[in-house]
């Protein structure tokens, strides 16, 4: 089993940079180990909007139990594949993360039905992260995925048109599980133009430094998962 560790940090050593424009595609031997979803305790999410880059900045900072990482899986998430990936932490340090390709229903665990794989990875990317069960983590640990929206690209798996942009649930706008219900706070920070809809409600808001601030804390179904909608009035 160390072996194995040792072999999979290597591979991570040499594929380390991650930067956000390019990430890099991980290959490994399915024989010996299983992926696992990062089963997060919540998500709190920041949302930056910045029109004037061309940006939407999105942070997710989530809980995941200490014995839950310390397991022989490969932990992995989803996230769209319009969506940057920037970089992840894990208790404030950075950790190398890794695109996965060509991956089947069997890698998985629990096994993914054929249907439920395509249906996750057409739109999304997989994305793996190595945290060595070694390091003197406390029982619960906090990590930190921060991700960007390029607006001023063709997006080709998520809907933009003149007045909005919706990210939809089931295309993983956030690292959310596959197999429970996630519970979310939301913040987004917009211009005084951009109003916030979540499953089809709009958000209300505060204004702060001339920007519309809204919040929200709702319990994200897996069977239904929420859409992200943001219109310019």
């Amino acid at each position: 089993m160390k072996n194995l560790w040792i072999m999979i940090g290597l591979v991570v050593i040499v594929f380390a940079p991650l930067f956000a424009e390019e990430s890099r595609v991980l290959s490994l031997n399915f024989d010996n180990m299983k992926l696992s979803q990062l089963p997060a305790i919540d998500h709190d999410i920041n949302v930056l909007v910045s029109k004037e880059r061309n940006r939407i900045y999105f942070s997710d900072e989530f809980k995941v139990l200490k014995s839950d990482l310390a397991t022989q899986d490969l932990k992995i998430f989803f996230l769209n594949r319009d969506l940057i990936v920037d970089k992840m932490s894990v208790n404030g340090v950075d950790y190398p993360i890794n695109l996965i390709e060509n991956l089947r229903p069997e890698h998985f665990n629990p096994p993914l039905r054929l249907q439920t794989m395509v249906n996750a990875t057409q739109f999304s990317n997989v994305y793996s992260i190595f945290v060595p069960d070694n390091l003197a983590l406390p029982d619960t640990v906090n990590l930190k995925l921060k991700y960007i929206l390029a607006t001023d690209k063709e997006f080709q798996y998520s809907e933009q048109e003149e007045s909005h942009i919706r990210l939809r649930g089931q295309n993983f706008w956030y690292p959310r599980n596959l197999h429970k219900d996630e519970s979310v706070i939301l913040k987004v920070s917009a211009s005084s133009k951009h109003k916030v809809e979540i499953q089809g409600v709009e958000l209300g808001y505060e204004l702060a430094n001339f920007r519309r601030i809204s919040r929200l804390s709702f319990l994200d179904k897996s069977n239904q998962p929420a859409d992200f909608k943001l219109i310019e009035e």
